[in-house]
């Protein structure tokens, strides 16, 4: 397979194109799938359980209710499945858990760190387990799933692959959050290529997002972006970039904010988002439509 196309972005010895032959931007040359495989399954983004042990300090002053919600609203279908791809230690499973308790659950997460923390602050019935990379082997397969995949196929190195095998699963609806990058305004105004990273191998803007779901048999339903981080850096000055604490600051006003205005709150980024296309994430729903790509 030949990867070609225009250079958007360098950082270090990193460099983005916006590939022609993919339809969206990603790092060139591709990293190995193997060495990336073996990168999460051997806990290689989780160095111990500090990050775990943050979530759940969040989650218990309820400042993850309110994102939660706004996802299961768009994810939601009666009677259906629900697949966590990339569950990490399951806090999304288990917030439904205590919603839908008549629906079927699962997790699917490639780090062992991530999946050994879930039993011991949930013990509930969820299954949290299987290799995201074997997935497919590994997961069971009903008439009606749904699927969850936040910030998981910037991470893959053929995402397009994935997004197949997750479409061969039968009627289905995704929701899809990965990061918004390259032609987000905000980001732009910030500058720099600061958002250009190892680990992050696909580099989604809407139109190249809407491209990979297209060549997956999906249609976009529904479109949306999150909190626009960079207001802190362009309008308070609060420059998070390399900046743990500032950056911790950062998110849990942003955590506040989302649980003080509720619903609200998602409305709002909703018209931020349709207007200038600001958001630090994009968030897609899609279903399966009537294209065949196998």
């Amino acid at each position: 397979m030949t990867h070609w196309g225009p250079v958007v972005a360098r950082n270090g010895d990193l460099t983005v194109i916006d590939c022609i032959h993919c339809g969206w931007a990603h790092l060139y040359p591709l990293p190995d799938e193997e060495k990336v495989k073996a990168f999460y399954e051997n806990d290689g983004q989780y160095t111990d359980d500090s990050w775990f042990e943050k979530e759940l300090k969040e989650r218990r002053k309820g400042f993850w209710e309110a994102y939660y919600e706004s996802q299961a609203k768009l994810l939601y279908t009666p009677h259906s499945t629900i697949i966590d791809w990339g569950c990490g230690a399951g806090f999304f499973l288990h917030w439904w858990r205590r919603g839908n308790k008549s629906l079927w659950a699962r997790g699917v997460e490639p780090s062992k760190r991530a999946r050994e923390f879930y039993p011991k602050i949930h013990p509930s019935p969820i299954s949290c387990s299987a290799p995201i990379f074997s997935s497919e082997k590994n997961v069971p397969v009903f008439p009606q799933q749904n699927h969850r995949i936040s910030l998981v196929l910037e991470h893959l190195v053929d995402p397009l692959g994935f997004m197949k095998m997750v479409g061969k699963r039968g009627e289905s609806k995704v929701l899809i959050v990965v990061p918004n990058e390259i032609t987000n305004p905000l980001q732009k105004k910030v500058g720099g290529n600061w958002w250009v990273q190892k680990h992050h191998i696909n580099y989604f803007t809407p139109q190249g997002l809407r491209r990979l779901l297209w060549l997956a048999g999906f249609e976009v339903t529904y479109e949306t972006a999150t909190f626009p981080m960079e207001l802190f850096i362009l309008l308070l000055g609060a420059d998070y970039r390399n900046n743990d604490e500032l950056g911790r600051k950062c998110h849990e006003f942003r955590l506040k904010f989302e649980r003080r205005l509720g619903r609200a709150a998602f409305a709002l980024y909703h018209l931020l988002y349709q207007r200038f296309g600001w958001g630090r994430e994009l968030v897609f729903v899609a279903e399966k439509g009537r294209q065949n790509n196998e």
